[in-house]
């Protein structure tokens, strides 16, 4: 197996997970519940045997081509809203209900790159820009959040899926504690 069919496994595997662990929430007997208990133990294992050979797995040439496919995403980003004029701030909405879709969407984009092994980038052409501070993000704040992050992707050294992965929910992370909780 390379790199992405590995990948393709871990997430199939890990959406088992979930299902196991309705189950063994769900299960109406304590017969079932030790079946369905089993069941989540097993799949956990497999986890961590795929977890191991994504780590270990030679070629890992998928793994460096999404890394630098993240850092041209989120290069786009910076390009995208430092086309702004002066003194315009991104909507932190972007036109829909949720209130932080800005942030919503630049993570989906890392999410769909780094899930799928992806090569390309949205390049991010309709951002929705303001005047007002309510409801808006300073457009320096958010540029310098995002090249602050390609320099942390870019530092990650012998790089595989399961590296990405975890930059990736540390970068939710940081997103929500500088933006979301104020």
């Amino acid at each position: 197996m390379n790199e992405l069919e590995l990948l393709n496994l871990l997430i199939t595997i890990e959406h088992n997970l979930q299902s196991a662990k309705m189950d063994v929430q769900y299960a109406n007997d304590t017969e079932s519940k030790q079946i369905a208990y089993q069941t989540q133990k097993e799949i956990e294992h497999k986890i961590d045997l795929v977890t191991t050979d994504l780590i270990d797995i030679a070629d890992k040439s998928q793994s460096e081509e999404t890394k630098y496919s993240v850092i041209n995403q989120l290069n786009h980003y910076v390009e995208q809203i430092n086309l702004a004029r002066p003194g315009a701030r991104l909507t932190r909405n972007q036109g829909m209900m949720l209130e932080n879709m800005l942030f919503g969407n630049i993570s989906m984009d890392i999410n769909n790159i780094i899930s799928h092994g992806a090569r390309g980038a949205h390049i991010p052409a309709y951002l929705e820009y303001t005047l007002s501070e309510k409801n808006s993000i300073s457009i320096p704040e958010l540029s310098t959040f995002l090249n602050n992050e390609i320099l942390i992707i870019r530092s990650i050294e012998n790089v595989n899926f399961i590296k990405l992965r975890d930059y990736y929910n540390q970068f939710r992370i940081r997103v929500q504690s500088q933006f979301m909780n104020e």
